[in-house]
């Protein structure tokens, strides 16, 4: 296994697991309680971080992507979002 990411990988890792972590505590928390709400904007914040930087290492190479990719990343976090 070749971990000889770039910069902007570490990024996208780190983001993701941030995304993972936080929601976890979100499930585990009960809903409308300051933690939940603290950790549900750092869940958005770690998607939205997670999908700019999977289009800076997308395979092409190409930072912009098609438009139903953007479509397909922005609807991933509206669902969080009220």
């Amino acid at each position: 296994m070749n971990l000889d990411l770039l910069p902007i990988g570490w990024v996208h890792l780190g983001a993701s697991l941030l995304a993972l972590a936080a929601g976890l505590l979100i499930l585990l928390r009960p809903k409308g309680s300051p933690v939940h709400k603290r950790c549900g904007w750092i869940y958005v914040l770690s998607l939205l971080v997670t999908n700019v930087t999977a289009l800076g290492i997308y395979r092409r190479g190409i930072f912009f992507g098609s438009s139903l990719t953007y479509v397909g990343k922005a609807s991933s976090s509206l669902p969080a979002i009220r």
